[in-house]
C-alpha cells in the first residue's frame, strides 16, 4: 500500500489525518512542519505528500519549491491542505504542479477521494512517460484528430487531474479541463450546447473510473444514452454497471395561480438526494436547473447554491446548467459568486453557419482575457466541432 507523509503543524489535525489514512490501508507517517517534511521526504521517499500551506519554520510553498527543484522529488504527487480559502494561494500551488486542494475543515471522504485520484494520476503519468520513452513496445495510434488532447497528439503524458471535453481547443481554454471538486456553472441560450458540454465532461469522468449522478429534465436513462450516442459518446455500459445513474428532476407546476409542487420544496428534496449519494458517485450534473432556481424564493435558491458549494468543497464535482437570465432578466449572482468556473453560451451565426460562442467568464485556475472564448457547433457523431471566429460574423 502507498506511503503517505502528512505535513501539518496542528497535532490534532495531523493525528486525525493519519487515522483517516490508516483506516483505508495507507501507510501514513507525519511531519510537524515544512522543514521536518523535507527531511523525511529525502530519507523515506513517500508516494504522496499531504501538505498544509501555513506552517512554522518552513511553509508549504517553500516545501513545494524545494520538491520541484529536486529531480528526485519534482514529480511527487502533493495534496494541499489549508484553512484559508485563498484563490491566490490555490493558483500559486497550481503553478507549482499541485492539482488537489482540500479546504479545512474537511470530511474523511474528501481526503480519501483526493488521495486516491492523486495517486492514480501519478501512476498514469509514469506509464505514459514510459510509453513516450519507448519502454514498452506499445504502438501509438497513427491518426490524431483535433478532438484529441494536445498532450496525446504530442506523445506527452496525459494530465488526468482534469475532467476534460472531447475537444483540444476547449480544454486549453479551460486551462486543461475541470478540476475535480469544482462547482461549475454552464449558462446559455436554449439549444446552445449546454447539455453537450456537460455530457462531454461526464463521458471523460466515466472513462477515468469516476461515477456520475445525472439529474435531468429530459427523461429517462435510455433517452440520455441515446442523446449521448448521437454525439459519439457510448455510455450504455456505464449505465448497466450503475456508474452512470440518471434521475429525472421534478419541475415546478402552477395550478390555478398556486403551486402544485412548491419550488423551494423541490430544491430541498433535490439537495437531500444529492447529499445521500454513495461516495463512488463523484460527479453530480443538474441539467437543466433553470425553472427550479427561477421560481424558488431567493432564500431557497441561495441555500441550495450554498449547499452545492459545500458538496464541492467536500470532494464532489457539481455541474449546473441554466438559462443565462431569469424571466425578469436578472443575473443569478449567488450561483455565479459560488462557482469555481463559469461558462456562458450564446447562439451565433458565422457566414451562414449556426453555432455557439462559448465565453469563459470565471475560472479559479486560468486568467480571464478578452479572447477567452471559442466558437463551435454540435455535429452528429462528433459532438463539439470548432468554428473559425476570424471569419465574418453575420
Amino acid at each position: 500500500m502507498a506511503k503517505i507523509l502528512v505535513a501539518e503543524d496542528d497535532k490534532d489535525i495531523r493525528n486525525l489525518l493519519v487515522d483517516i489514512l490508516d483506516d483505508v490501508g495507507y501507510e501514513a507517517s507525519e511531519a510537524k512542519n515544512g522543514a521536518d517534511a523535507v527531511e523525511q521526504i529525502q530519507s523515506s521517499q513517500p508516494d504522496l505528500l499531504l501538505l498544509d500551506l501555513m506552517m512554522p519554520v518552513m511553509d508549504g510553498f517553500e516545501v513545494l519549491n524545494r520538491l520541484r527543484d529536486n529531480p528526485e522529488t519534482r514529480d511527487m504527487p502533493v495534496v494541499i491542505l489549508s484553512a484559508v480559502p485563498s484563490r491566490k494561494g490555490e493558483l500559486r500551488a497550481w503553478r507549482l504542479g499541485v492539482r488537489h486542494y482540500i479546504p479545512k475543515p474537511f470530511a474523511s471522504e474528501r481526503v480519501h477521494l483526493s488521495v486516491k485520484i492523486a495517486l492514480r494520476e501519478a501512476d498514469e503519468a509514469q506509464t505514459e512517460a514510459a510509453l513516450a520513452a519507448g519502454q514498452t513496445g506499445v504502438i501509438q495510434p497513427a491518426q490524431i484528430t483535433e478532438n484529441q488532447s494536445a498532450t496525446e497528439s504530442s506523445g506527452a503524458a496525459v494530465d488526468s487531474s482534469f475532467i476534460r471535453t472531447s475537444h483540444r481547443a476547449l480544454n486549453e481554454l479551460l486551462g486543461g479541463g475541470i478540476v475535480p471538486g469544482s462547482l461549475v456553472l454552464i449558462e446559455g441560450d436554449t439549444k446552445s450546447g449546454k447539455s453537450v458540454i456537460s455530457q462531454n465532461l461526464v463521458f471523460d469522468a466515466l472513462q477515468k473510473g469516476m461515477g456520475v449522478q445525472y439529474f435531468t429534465t429530459g427523461g429517462s436513462s435510455k433517452r440520455l444514452v441515446k442523446r449521448m450516442h448521437s454525439i459519439g459518446l457510448d455510455v450504455s455500459g456505464h449505465v448497466r454497471e450503475d456508474r452512470l445513474v440518471v434521475s429525472e428532476m421534478t419541475q415546478p407546476k402552477l395550478q390555478k395561480s398556486s403551486w402544485e409542487i412548491n419550488p423551494g420544496k423541490i430544491l430541498q428534496s433535490l439537495m437531500s438526494e444529492m447529499e445521500d449519494l454513495p461516495s463512488e458517485l463523484d460527479i453530480i450534473v443538474l441539467d437543466d436547473l433553470t425553472d427550479q432556481l427561477d421560481f424558488a424564493s431567493s432564500v431557497d435558491a441561495d441555500e441550495f447554491i450554498t449547499d452545492c458549494r459545500n458538496l464541492a468543497d467536500n470532494g464532489k464535482t457539481v455541474i449546473l446548467t441554466t438559462q443565462s437570465h431569469s424571466p425578469e432578466g436578472e443575473k443569478r449572482d449567488p450561483t455565479e459568486e459560488a462557482s469555481d468556473l463559469r461558462m456562458e453560451l450564446e447562439l451565433i451565426k458565422i457566414v451562414g453557419t449556426e453555432g455557439t460562442l462559448l465565453k469563459l467568464l470565471k475560472s479559479s485556475t486560468v486568467e480571464i482575457r478578452e479572447d477567452s472564448q471559442i466558437a463551435f457547433k454540435v455535429a452528429k457523431k462528433v459532438g463539439i466541432e470548432r468554428l473559425d471566429l476570424t471569419r465574418t460574423r453575420n
